[in-house]
């Protein structure tokens, strides 16, 4: 008895390959790319790694059922497109002399604290599973 598990992974802010470990067996998912693996009936234990920053989920297959997990960074991407965005901005800003340097390098500062907090503190906690199921019709 088998089913089918597909990983996927948006086109994240991270720009690194996840070591994705299904059972102890490694797959490597680079940005936009989905994986699809065919799995025995049961409990199996996926786990995301980049580096020290992991993220680790059960999942139940069941016979015939299609699983599909997104494999995502627990920082929304929006914190990333608007941070490096506004921060490219007051450099541009600060290029020109029309504000003073220490604008974008303070705001550069408070930027990454919270990506520091994610990495190093919720280390085990770094990648989120969004799940879903769908059992072909017969």
């Amino acid at each position: 008895m088998i089913g089918k598990l597909i990983l996927k992974r948006k086109r994240d802010a991270i720009f690194r390959s996840i070591h994705v470990f299904v059972d102890g067996e490694e797959y490597v998912l680079k940005r936009s790319a989905s994986l699809c693996i065919d799995l025995p009936v049961g409990e199996h234990r996926l786990l995301a790694k980049l580096d020290w920053c992991s993220g680790e989920k059960l999942i139940n297959i069941k016979e015939s059922d299609v699983h599909t997990v997104l494999i995502k960074s627990a920082m929304p991407d929006l914190y990333f497109f608007v941070g490096v965005g506004v921060i490219s901005l007051l450099f541009v800003a600060s290029l020109f002399e029309l504000i003073p340097v220490v604008y974008p390098a303070l705001l550069l500062v408070v930027y990454y604290i919270p990506l520091m907090i994610e990495a190093l503190i919720h280390k085990t906690s770094y990648f989120r599973f969004k799940s879903t199921v769908t059992t072909p019709v017969v």
